[in-house]
């Protein structure tokens, strides 16, 4: 658990770097903000921070990911299209049939990102 002032000491951004980050945090839910409290004298004390859970942190930016791949899916099929049509002249690039290979393994699984994603979204 953190207030804003330990952040910046920690990471040496700006105030409003970090605002807006935990804004983006708070928003997909990956960091809790402590209720306002105040001191004796009615003084608002800083707000603190905390990561919600590693697990759920960890699940939810796998989620986004796997968004991200589906979301891609018809650009990979084109490009798995395009490397296939140029195929003569790039065959003899290096890297050609590694990059075509990861194009059509991205194509394969895309399937599963897709049921796992309907997954978690029941």
């Amino acid at each position: 658990m953190l207030t804003q002032s330990q952040i910046k000491k920690l990471t040496n951004l700006s105030v409003g770097a970090i605002s807006q980050g935990l804004k983006v945090l708070q928003n997909r839910k990956l960091v809790e903000v402590s209720p306002l409290e105040r001191n004796k004298n009615g003084k608002k004390l800083p707000s603190i921070y905390r990561i919600r859970s590693l697990s759920f942190a960890g699940m939810n930016r796998i989620q986004s990911l796997f968004g991200t791949i589906i979301e891609w899916k018809p650009i990979f099929q084109e490009m798995k299209e395009n490397l296939k049509n140029n195929e003569g002249d790039l065959e003899n690039l290096k890297g050609y049939s590694e990059i075509r290979e990861f194009i059509e393994n991205l194509i394969k699984i895309t399937p599963t990102y897709e049921n796992v994603t309907k997954f978690f979204k029941s």
